[in-house]
Order: structure tokens, then sequence, then C-alpha cells
């Protein structure tokens, strides 16, 4: 490899790594993804830097131009983080639906509670007390009203307004 050539590889690689460190110092490369770029720089570094282990490797694997190995490396690396990449990219796209369906049946379930509530106060059968500033009178609400882990909201507030009518009731 003639010597501008090596030292243009070797100044390139160094950038690369200058940059890929400073990425991870100011912190918008993420350790996961730092160490895939770390070891791309580190190599194309090292295959530039000794320029015997460059033409005995491009030998060993029948390569007519050294430095063309260089690029070689580069394409495999790139490869490696394109992939990846891409599983990270399809991991957040199914968890970005999940959540947002998620987000749709909690807006469902807010508006039938906002209708419910809007169809008891115009039937007269909401009562709002305001809020106690005796504690003593306050009362707990049954265990049979009170949340379970696979209820909805609907059934909640349904158990939670059967309590209530009984302790009025009472």
């Amino acid at each position: 490899m003639p010597p501008k050539v090596q030292a243009l590889a070797v100044l390139s690689s160094l950038g690369l790594l200058v940059f890929i460190l400073y990425l991870i110092r100011k912190g918008r490369l993420r350790e996961e993804h730092a160490l895939l770029w770390l070891m791309t720089g580190f190599s194309i570094f090292v295959l530039s830097a000794w320029r015997g282990s460059l033409t005995a490797i491009a030998r060993m694997l029948d390569i007519g131009y050294a430095p063309s190995l260089l690029f070689a490396v580069g394409f495999v690396f790139t490869l490696l983080i394109l992939l990846a990449q891409t599983a990270v990219m399809s991991r957040l796209t199914s968890h970005t639906r999940d959540l947002a369906q998620e987000l749709s049946l909690l807006e469902w379930q807010v508006q039938n509670l906002e209708a419910r509530l809007r169809r008891q106060t115009e039937a007269g059968t909401y009562h709002d007390h305001g809020p106690k500033t005796d504690r003593s009178e306050q009362t707990s609400i049954p265990s049979s009203a009170q949340a379970r882990p696979d209820d909805s909201i609907l059934d909640i507030v349904d158990r939670k307004d059967g309590a209530l009518e009984e302790e009025v009731t009472q």
C-alpha cells in the first residue's frame, strides 16, 4: 500500500475513533451500539496502521489490492450495524403499535366514563357531596368494591358506585 494511502487510512480511522468516543462521551451513542462502532473503528485502524497485517490477510483471502480489504472490513461492519439497527427499529415499531392500541383503549374507556357521568348527572342520580374535611367521618370502600388486577376501569367504577349506594341506604 502506498504511504500516502496508508497515512490517509490511518488518519481516517483515528478520526472515526475520536468521533465515536466523542459521541459516547456526550451520550449520543448508547453503550450497546458503541461497542460495534468501536470494533469497526479499531479494526480499520489496525489494518491501516500495520501494512504487513493488511497485506498478509489480503493474500490469505486472495485479494489483489490490499487497501480494498479495508473497504471490505468496513462494509462487513456496516452490514452488522445496519442489522443491529433494524432489529432495534423492529422492536420499537412493535412497542409503539402496542402502546397506540393501549392508548386507544384507555381513550375509549374515558369517553365511556364521561358519557356515563353525563347521563347520571342529567338523570339526577349523581351527587357530588364535595370533599370531606373530617377524616373520622370517611368510610372505607368495602373490599368487594376495590380494584383487582384484571379489572377494567368500568368494572371498578361499577363496583364502587354500588358500594357507595349501599352505604347511603344503610
